[in-house]
């Protein structure tokens, strides 16, 4: 059970790690130049993965953005600041 478990966690992390990296450029992408520095290809390269990721984990840039504004939402509701 415990080694069928871990693999299941390495899974999960392999899954979870180009996600987890393009919320991470998005964010960084955000705060360091704004909201027209974040595009397809300029996500794709901060977080070093194929822009296809982004269209599969978020349907486009529209997505990226309301990911992070729930993502926000869900911070400032758990008091954040």
């Amino acid at each position: 059970l415990e080694k069928r478990t871990s693999r299941n966690l390495d899974l999960m992390v392999k899954l979870l790690e180009p996600l987890m990296l393009l919320v991470m450029a998005a964010v960084t992408l955000l705060l360091q130049s704004g909201f027209t520095a974040l595009g397809i290809n300029a996500l794709a390269q901060a977080a070093a993965v194929d822009k296809q990721l982004i269209y599969y984990h978020f349907g486009g840039l529209d997505g990226v953005v309301r990911h992070l504004g729930a993502q926000v939402e869900r911070w400032l509701a758990e008091g954040g600041f």
